[in-house]
């Protein structure tokens, strides 16, 4: 089992990241908070039920570990600081000043959503998972994503017009 276990985590690395990424907002809390989750992950492999799938098992796990944090930070408000950008593929410094004003946009319009509505964009658009995985992930019908998305993205569109 240990093998195995490791080679799943070690499989989900990338994701687990992107998904505490996704809640903080901040690269080096993300990390801190992902490490954190693979850890308590693997401290708690003996609850994993080997017949289902793995991913949204370890999700709930980030998802938690990450909702801490930001209680921590409530309490604490240097925990976490400014928000964070990804690096993105582009080369010029123009290309990257006008990314990194984009992607602050985008983060001060997810900040004024419901925290359901900010997970949805979070799975769907941050992490690229399909309709299927996120029902499973969110333990509700495949229709309820789509149609809680669609009010997500509504919601973030307007968040960003009125910026």
């Amino acid at each position: 089992m240990r093998t195995n276990f490791t080679s799943l985590i070690d499989s989900v690395f990338l994701r687990v990241h992107r998904a505490a990424f996704g809640f903080l907002g901040e690269r080096e809390i993300a990390r801190e908070a992902a490490q954190e989750a693979l850890m308590k992950a693997y401290m708690m492999k003996e609850s994993y039920d080997s017949n289902r799938p793995f991913y949204p098992w370890m999700y709930r796990i980030v998802k938690n570990t990450c909702l801490d944090i930001r209680k921590r930070k409530r309490r604490d408000p240097t925990v976490l600081g400014e928000v964070d950008i990804l690096p993105g593929d582009s080369s010029s410094p123009f290309s990257l000043l006008v990314q990194k004003q984009q992607e602050k946009r985008l983060w001060s319009a997810m900040k004024n959503l419901a925290e359901d509505q900010k997970e949805l964009i979070n799975l769907r658009h941050f992490q690229d998972l399909s309709y299927a995985e996120m029902a499973e992930i969110l333990s509700i019908p495949i229709g309820t994503v789509m149609s809680r998305l669609y009010r997500a993205r509504k919601a973030l569109t307007t968040n960003l017009m009125e910026e």
